[in-house]
């Protein structure tokens, strides 16, 4: 759990010193909603390529509805923090307090870690 919570704060920090606008250049690939399907996402990087081969803008909703949303984001946050200049991470309505509470995010952590997080 420590190793989660130090993960987070990184690319958190990676994340602010962004900013709100990111300029990328082109080529890059462009992905939407993964919603917790954490296979589903490695299948997609089989397709259109791997970091650090392929830049990626991911347009949020990773979290909710699928069965590994706590996988799904731990592994977009490893990408973002080992290739910050080749993954892009935008936040998505789900990946708000209110909305992941509804969708199973909330349900999914507080089952495999207890509400103490």
């Amino acid at each position: 759990m420590e190793e989660i919570l130090a993960l987070m704060s990184t690319a958190g920090l990676i994340m602010m010193e962004e900013g709100s606008l990111v300029e990328v250049e082109v080529p890059i690939k462009v992905v939407g909603d993964i919603h917790g399907q954490y296979e589903d996402m490695h299948k997609l990087f089989g397709i259109i390529g791997k970091v650090p081969e392929v830049k990626m803008i991911f347009l949020g909703d990773y979290i909710d509805r699928g069965p590994q949303s706590i996988e799904t984001i731990i592994y977009l946050l490893c990408l973002k923090v080992k290739y910050r200049d080749r993954i892009f991470l935008l936040r998505g309505n789900h990946e708000t307090p209110a909305v992941n509470r509804i969708y199973g995010f909330y349900n999914e952590c507080a089952l495999k870690y207890g509400l103490a997080i």
